[in-house]
C-alpha cells in the first residue's frame, strides 16, 4: 500500500506596457485572458468575446515580471505543461479584476478590468512577492478582498494578500504556510508538485492539491480553515483520494454540495466530500481512454464539468449527481498533438462557451455548450498570427492559463 506524499510531513507538523493592437469591437460581451509566461518577459494576452462567443485577440500587457518553466526528472523543459498547475490567471467577475503569476520572478500581479472594454487592463499597484518561489496558481474569495497564491519550487506553500481595487495587493500578516516537498526551483515534475489552489464555496476553507508519485506515494488535498478575519489555521488537514487516485491536479467546486471535483491524470477524476458529514461520498472515477486529464471547469448551463486530456488530445464532459456519483458523458477529440490544457467557461446571456488553450497548436479552441453532451467547436483562434502581428514573443510550450470575464 502506498503512503501519502505527506506521510512523514504529517508526523512533524503539530502600469503595464501594452502591445498596441486593433481597437476593441463594440460587440464585445466579455474577454478572455492567458499568459505568454516567457522567461524574458511575461505578458497577459487579452481578447474580446463577441455575443456569439467568438474570440478576437486584442492586446498584450506586461506583468512586470518573468515567466518560468518546470523541468522533468532528466532536466529537460516540459512541454506544454509549464507550471504543472491550473489557475495561473484568475478573474473576480463581481469585482472586475484579475490576478496572475510571474513564476520566474516570484511575484503575483493584479489588473483592473475595464467593464466597458474588458480586453483593456490596468496594473493595480505593483507586483508583490509571492511569499515563496515559483508561484503557479492564485485564487480569489467571493468578497474580492482576499487573494491567495500557491508557490511551487524549493519554497512550496501558500501566501495570502489583501486586495484593494485602487492600490492592489498587500501581504496578509501571518498567512505564509509552507508545504515541505523537497522540491527545487524550478520544480521537477509533474509528479511531486503542487497543482491548484481554491476556496471552498462558502470561503471558510482553502484547498491546495499535491500530486503524488505513481511509483511511491499517493497525492493529497490539503486544507486550511479561514476565519472571518481571514486568519488561516496554523496546520492543515490532508485528504487522500480513494483507490487509484495518485495525482490530484485541478480543483473545481461542485456547487451546493460541499464537494470538489479534482482532475487526476492517473485515473480520470476524483470527487472529494468536504462536508464533514457521515455521507462519506468521496470517490475515484476512472475515465476510459484518458491519458492525462489535468484541468477542469464547470458549465452553469449544462451543470456538467469539462476536463482536458493534454497527452490524449481530448476534452471530456463528465457529470456529478446530487449523491456525488460521477460519470462520463462524452469525449470530444481535439486537433492532433494540440495538447489542450487550461480552459474556462464564459456565460453570455443564456449561452455558455468554452475556451481551451492549445499550446502545441499555438491556438485557442472555442466551443459552444448548448446542452449536455452536445459541445460543438465553433472557432480556432491563431495565437501565433497575433504574436507575429504585434512582435510579441510567444513560445508554444510556455503558454499558460485561461480565464474569462463577461460584461
Amino acid at each position: 500500500m502506498k503512503a501519502t506524499i505527506f506521510a512523514s510531513l504529517l508526523l512533524s507538523v503539530s502600469g503595464a506596457l501594452a502591445v498596441p493592437t486593433a481597437r476593441a469591437s463594440n460587440d464585445s460581451s466579455g474577454a478572455a485572458y492567458f499568459l505568454t509566461n516567457d522567461p524574458t518577459g511575461n505578458y497577459l494576452v487579452s481578447g474580446d468575446i463577441a455575443s456569439d462567443g467568438s474570440l478576437t485577440l486584442r492586446n498584450a500587457f506586461c506583468t512586470e515580471g518573468t515567466g518560468g518553466h518546470g523541468t522533468s526528472a532528466g532536466g529537460a523543459a516540459m512541454s506544454p505543461d509549464a507550471l504543472f498547475s491550473q489557475g495561473a490567471v484568475r478573474v473576480s467577475q463581481a469585482h472586475k479584476f484579475l490576478v496572475t503569476v510571474n513564476p520566474g520572478s516570484n511575484t503575483i500581479a493584479a489588473f483592473n478590468i475595464d467593464p466597458s472594454t474588458p480586453s483593456n487592463l490596468k496594473l493595480l499597484g505593483s507586483p508583490v512577492e509571492s511569499g515563496g518561489e515559483f508561484p503557479i496558481s492564485v485564487t480569489i474569495n467571493n468578497a474580492g478582498d482576499l487573494v491567495c497564491a500557491l508557490n511551487g519550487g524549493a519554497v512550496s506553500g501558500i501566501k495570502c494578500f489583501k486586495m484593494d481595487l485602487t492600490t492592489g495587493l498587500t501581504p496578509l500578516e501571518n498567512s505564509t504556510r509552507i508545504l515541505p516537498l523537497n522540491q527545487t526551483t524550478p520544480p521537477v515534475g509533474p509528479p511531486g508538485t503542487l497543482g491548484d489552489i481554491q476556496f471552498s464555496e462558502d470561503n471558510t476553507k482553502l484547498f491546495a492539491s499535491v500530486k503524488g508519485n505513481p511509483n511511491t506515494a499517493v497525492g493529497v488535498l490539503v486544507a486550511w480553515s479561514v476565519g472571518q478575519d481571514y486568519t488561516l489555521s496554523e496546520n492543515f488537514t490532508a485528504m487522500a483520494p480513494g483507490p487509484g487516485g495518485v495525482l490530484p491536479f485541478s480543483i473545481t467546486v461542485i456547487p451546493g454540495n460541499e464537494a470538489l471535483l479534482v482532475a487526476d491524470p492517473a485515473v480520470g477524476f476524483e470527487i472529494f466530500d468536504i462536508s464533514n458529514s457521515t455521507r462519506n461520498a468521496s470517490s475515484v472515477v476512472p475515465v476510459e481512454g484518458q491519458t492525462s486529464i489535468c484541468w477542469s471547469v464547470r458549465s452553469p448551463k449544462t451543470g456538467n464539468y469539462y476536463l482536458t486530456d493534454t497527452a490524449g488530445g481530448a476534452m471530456f464532459e463528465v457529470a456529478v449527481d446530487d449523491s456525488l456519483k460521477g460519470s462520463v458523458v462524452q469525449r470530444y477529440p481535439q486537433q492532433v498533438a494540440s495538447t489542450p490544457t487550461d480552459l474556462d467557461v464564459a456565460v453570455i446571456g443564456d449561452q455558455n462557451y468554452l475556451y481551451i488553450l492549445q499550446p502545441n497548436a499555438t491556438q485557442i479552441t472555442v466551443m459552444s455548450l448548448p446542452e449536455a453532451g452536445k459541445a460543438e467547436m465553433i472557432q480556432e483562434v491563431d495565437i501565433a498570427a497575433f504574436a507575429a502581428s504585434t512582435n510579441l514573443t510567444v513560445v508554444s510550450y510556455n503558454l499558460q492559463g485561461m480565464a474569462t470575464y463577461v460584461v
